[in-house]
């Protein structure tokens, strides 16, 4: 789950209820939730990203393309290095 805890909530309520039906839940994220998720009784695996600097982008950025603040002070490679990261982690 990529986003802020607002976006990985639902699915720790989600993997609480696979859970209670059997089912064994490993719930991918950043590691700034690792505590929740873990304390939620879910398994934990890190993808890694900063939802943090994820939302800095897009308030900074709230339109499809990036300002040209963003180019010059290099947030378009920043974010790629990120996202790549962030895939390798859910592979």
């Amino acid at each position: 789950v990529v986003g802020s805890r607002g976006d990985v909530q639902p699915f720790v309520a989600l993997g609480n209820e696979l859970q209670r039906h059997g089912h064994r839940v490993r719930l991918a994220t950043h590691d700034t939730f690792a505590d929740f998720v873990r304390k939620s009784g879910l398994e934990f695996y890190p993808i890694g990203g900063d939802p943090t600097e994820l939302m800095a982008y897009m308030v900074k950025n709230p339109g499809l393309m990036p300002s040209m603040k963003s180019l010059r002070a290099g947030d378009i490679q920043k974010k790629r290095t990120m996202i790549a990261e962030m895939l390798e982690g859910c592979w």
